[in-house]
């Protein structure tokens, strides 16, 4: 995997002051450790590092449950083939793209958009595969960045579709989203958004943490 990345770790370090070497051999050391983890290299670790604000022991945690999780959620980490007719699908209605402009801060702007469709024809397995695909190939080609804000334009995101996601699902990818992301998020905002869904937000508060709930902004739609 070392050499999908199209950065190198002297550009990690020269973006990223608070990176030490020793950091990455505490991490590597740690890692021989742990028969259940796949090897890491080093440029993977610097993700991990700064996803964690440089916390060890975090970063430790935040790994061994991105592994873990990957290897246990089949639906979304299984048959990841970009060429697939499943990807071909969801990529018709469901528009997921890093923003060429970075926000103010300097974040990565993550864009979804849900197209008017059947809601039988929404996957949200799919989906989700699509929307982690994308964000490790923006890493492969950038390596680390301030922070990654999500922005869901939520226009067409009905009732309907709402209520045809397996919430078992909508479960397992909170938890993934949670406590094994690679990446700072900083932000989740849902624009367009119909008064339903600040709604279901309130019914699945339990499911989040609460400094991640705080980073969900709703913008209702303007009729």
């Amino acid at each position: 995997m070392e050499g999908m990345f199209k950065v190198t770790l002297e550009d990690e370090f020269k973006k990223n002051p608070e990176l030490k070497a020793e950091d990455i051999e505490n991490i590597q050391t740690w890692m021989k450790t742990q028969p259940h983890l796949p090897p890491v290299p080093d440029l993977m670790v610097v993700m991990f590092l700064q996803a964690c604000q440089w916390d060890l022991k975090l970063t430790k945690k935040t790994i061994d449950m991105y592994y873990t999780l990957k290897t246990e959620l089949t639906e979304f980490f299984a048959d990841r083939d970009p060429t697939s007719q499943e990807i071909k699908n969801i990529a018709k209605i469901n528009h997921i793209v890093m923003l060429p402009q970075s926000d103010p801060q300097g974040n990565q702007i993550l864009w979804i958009s849900l197209k008017e469709c059947d809601p039988k024809m929404y996957n949200f397995a799919a989906s989700v595969k699509y929307n982690t695909m994308t964000t490790e190939v923006f890493q492969l080609e950038n390596g680390t960045v301030p922070g990654l804000v999500l922005v869901n334009d939520c226009k067409h995101f009905s009732a309907s579709v709402f209520w045809n996601t397996p919430m078992k699902l909508a479960s397992n990818y909170t938890r993934f989203s949670q406590e094994a992301a690679s990446y700072p998020v900083k932000a989740c905002h849902y624009i367009n958004a119909h008064s339903f869904l600040k709604k279901c937000f309130t019914l699945m508060k339990p499911m989040f943490k609460s400094k991640v709930y705080k980073m969900f902004h709703m913008h209702s739609l303007k009729h």
